[in-house]
């Protein structure tokens, strides 16, 4: 019996002192397994600083990613990444595979070219249309996310959180949501806080009608939702998407069933506004040169308006008299 208990325990020694030098050259040579992957992969300057795996390679760790800008871009980097786990043991199951990816760190770095190349596509090989496009440049940091993905039903789950800067912002945001890379259908919710709006045809052309200039810049405290895509479009479901201002003051309501596409840059919305006048509109047409229709405007709050403003210029008139010196 001895002999049998020492037979065991020296195949489970020989075991793990096997496995643990297998992991170790494993480790040392797959940094540069991973470095020569990525060249082939990727069409840019690619590295990683480090890789490391267990023996069973279902869980891999990687270190300071970096991608750089492909030719035909600024000289830059495209991608880094601080820490990238990615947990691949549930593939070995047959039943429902899947996938755990964790970004802890990133910095993404996006340009449009006019001829709607992007560093991404170019980069990692993916197939784009070529159109003359505006320019366009915006910048992911601080980037940590978590990535659910089932291989064989093309699902994926995402939830992320980072600072947007691009088209005059830098915005704190975060997104959880689902969808299929298959089908290319996602449904996401989304919280983005501090949003500059600067020079909005949409936002402009309701300036103009309602009289009301602010509406040209603002900036709005946090705006919160649910979008849809859809191939092109952008759908807005079940539940309406709200901006709010400072205080969390309630500024406007983009009601579900609004869409907008990406593509034809075509919109159908139904919006309404608090500018103090609570005002819903229907928009259509395109979102650079946009159809505004005014669906409803409350005649009691016109009416609380030109009071206001008539008590104002009551108040200015006698202010003026009172202040006028007597010729008695």
């Amino acid at each position: 019996m001895k002999l049998f208990f020492r037979i065991i325990l020296s195949a489970l020694l020989l075991f793990v002192i096997s496995s643990v030098i297998f992991v170790a050259v494993l480790n040392w040579a797959g940094t540069k397994v991973v470095n020569a992957f990525l060249n082939l992969s990727v069409n840019a300057p690619a590295k990683v600083e480090k890789f490391e795996t267990n023996w069973l390679l279902t869980e891999m760790v990687v270190e300071n990613l970096q991608i750089y800008n492909p030719e035909g871009f600024p000289k830059g980097k495209l991608l880094e990444v601080e820490k990238l786990w990615v947990n691949l043991f549930p593939l070995y199951t047959f039943f429902k595979p899947y996938t755990e990816i964790e970004i802890q760190n990133g910095h993404l770095n996006f340009i449009r070219r006019e001829d709607n190349a992007t560093n991404v596509a170019v980069a990692f090989k993916i197939p784009y249309e070529k159109a003359k496009v505006k320019p366009l440049t915006f910048e992911v940091e601080k980037l940590n996310a978590k990535l659910y993905v089932e291989p064989l039903e093309k699902n994926i789950n995402y939830t992320a959180k980072g600072i947007f800067k691009g088209l005059g912002n830098n915005a704190k945001f975060e997104i959880k949501g689902y969808g299929n890379f298959g089908s290319k259908e996602t449904v996401t919710d989304f919280t983005v806080y501090n949003w500059n709006i600067r020079n909005n045809p949409v936002l402009s052309t309701l300036a103009e009608i309602l009289n009301e200039p602010k509406l040209k810049e603002l900036t709005l405290s946090k705006i919160e939702g649910k979008i849809e895509t859809k191939g092109d479009w952008i759908i807005f479901p079940e539940r309406d998407t709200k901006a709010f201002v400072i205080n969390d003051v309630l500024f406007a309501i983009i009601h579900k069933g609004s869409k907008y596409n990406l593509k034809t840059k075509e919109i159908n919305a139904t919006i309404t506004l608090y500018s103090p006048l609570k005002v819903t509109v229907k928009v259509s047409g395109t979102s650079e040169s946009p159809e505004v229709e005014i669906l409803n405007l409350k005649s009691r709050e016109i009416e609380e308006k030109i009071k206001t403003l008539g008590e104002k210029v009551f108040q200015n008139l006698l202010n003026k008299v009172l202040s006028t010196p007597s010729t008695q």
